[in-house]
């Protein structure tokens, strides 16, 4: 799966197919949307540039393996996160199901919206160092007005930034173990 910052529609589409967790890499390959009627419609990403992989911290690849093991069938068409039915997560149902509520007050910041961390998510992929063109290619923004300069990266180059964002999360989470709070 993607980490971090992807879209919210981008979560609901992903596939088994979509994750290679012995590689470290998720691909967005769809989005779902959903419909005013209710159900939803799987399509392409907000943009052209959405489609796209993207390397995953390894410190985060214990919970996807996880996840995949525990909820998602043997199928590469099986979807990933879903709803008490068996589809897609939907929107409406993401909060209860996932107890949105209860995750950012526990965390202290209460108010916290899963679109926020799309935004958290950008100074994250910029930290590490690369040039911020190569951060934006794991954001599938398609054009300068979305990612102000959108240039093809390398796969190395995202590694990088998921290897930074690795030893982030680390050190975050031995603070936490250590008593120390973030602010």
């Amino acid at each position: 799966a993607p980490f971090p910052g992807s879209r919210s529609g981008e979560f609901p589409g992903l596939q088994a197919k979509d994750s290679a967790p012995g590689t470290g890499v998720g691909r967005v390959g769809q989005a779902c949307v959903e419909l005013d009627r209710g159900g939803f419609r799987p399509g392409p990403p907000k943009s052209r540039a959405g489609r796209r992989t993207v390397a995953v911290p390894e410190s985060v690849m214990p919970a996807i393996r996880n996840h995949l093991a525990e909820y998602v069938p043997d199928d590469p068409e099986a979807w990933v996160f879903t709803g008490p039915r068996g589809g897609p997560i939907k929107r409406s149902n993401f909060n209860p199901l996932a107890k949105w509520k209860d995750a950012v007050n526990k965390i202290g910041k209460p108010g916290l919206r899963f679109h926020d961390l799309r935004h958290t998510g950008t100074p994250w992929r910029q930290a590490p160092g690369p040039a911020s063109r190569t951060s934006w290619r794991g954001w599938g923004h398609g054009s300068t007005r979305a990612a102000l300069i959108y240039q093809h990266a390398t796969q190395q180059a995202d590694r990088a930034i998921a290897t930074a964002l690795d030893a982030q999360i680390r050190q975050h989470q031995q603070r936490a173990r250590n008593g120390h709070r973030e602010e």
